[in-house]
């Protein structure tokens, strides 16, 4: 051979190399791509496979939520019939004491001797609701007195205990309606009982505002004067709220007029150790201190 043959023999074998060498470049990338895609597709299938369990694992908490509430409400159900169930037995057997018998004011105070059962049955529903209130149980205290007022509808002090109950205790829109609702049956029956009108009026005010509860407030104070609580807490009370719905109306000079006057009587009664009229003195000076700024600016 030639030194040309050999010289091209060569040149043909290293472009031989050379093809291989792609060929084996394009095989790796090939593999390679094949192992990303089986890769990849066993990492799409583990999410969907999470995916499935999570959202399995959601429903199932769903599930129990839900049967976990179902059972507590059937049980606060159950526990709430025992309460009451527990609470009637108790009445049955229940006769209350002279002390008790002091605290019942709307009847006169004497032993239940002589009384028909009917009689002993309200004084001991009364005697528990008292009871149930003390302990801050105004559910049971509420079911005790109702179940009284069936037996006397028209009792004044059983209107006023439940419409304290359910205008301060419960104090929901809910509740003030049937405060509201329960001093209005008092003074059906006594159009010029003072607590009854007043209640009525702290109550319609806390649900309708000072424009329904002004007028309200204006007869209570007719009746302070007329049944001779003036410069009492009760008066300066009065004062007081009266002012804050006068503030609300923008009738400052009334407002202001009837502050001063709530800060004259309760300066009075705390100066002398009422601890209740402290606490309504300093609420009475806060107002007109931010009523006059207020006037001022």
């Amino acid at each position: 051979m030639s030194p040309n043959d050999i010289k091209e023999l060569a040149n043909a074998i290293d472009k031989l190399n050379l093809s291989v060498s792609h060929v084996n470049w394009v095989l790796g990338f090939i593999i390679f791509g094949i192992m990303l895609l089986f890769i990849l597709d066993r990492l799409y299938f583990f999410k969907k496979v999470k995916d499935i369990y999570e959202e399995r694992l959601n429903s199932l908490k769903e599930r129990c939520e839900a049967e976990k509430a179902q059972l507590k409400a059937k049980y606060e159900s159950e526990k709430a019939k025992l309460i009451i169930e527990h609470s009637r037995e108790q009445m049955k057997s229940f006769t209350p004491g002279a002390e008790l018998l002091q605290e019942i004011k709307y009847e006169e105070k004497q032993t239940l001797k002589g009384k028909t059962d009917g009689e002993i049955q309200f004084h001991r529903l009364v005697a528990a609701g008292m009871q149930y209130e003390r302990v801050s149980r105004f559910d049971l205290a509420i079911e005790c007195y109702e179940e009284a007022l069936e037996k006397k509808p028209h009792d004044i002090g059983l209107h006023l205990q439940l419409g304290g109950i359910y205008g301060e205790k419960i104090g929901d829109k809910e509740g003030k309606e049937k405060a509201i609702e329960h001093c209005m049956r008092v003074l059906e029956v006594d159009k010029n009982n003072l607590s009854a009108k007043f209640n009525l009026a702290v109550y319609t005010n806390h649900l309708k505002g000072a424009e329904h509860s002004l007028l309200i407030y204006l007869e209570a104070g007719k009746l302070i004067r007329m049944q001779g609580f003036q410069n009492s807490e009760l008066d300066g009370k009065w004062n007081l709220f009266i002012g804050h719905d006068y503030k609300v109306l923008e009738r400052k000079p009334e407002a202001t007029d009837h502050y001063k006057k709530a800060i004259e009587i309760l300066k009075k009664l705390a100066d002398a150790g009422d601890i209740s009229s402290q606490f309504w003195l300093r609420d009475a000076q806060n107002n007109l201190e931010n009523l006059l700024k207020d006037i001022k600016n």
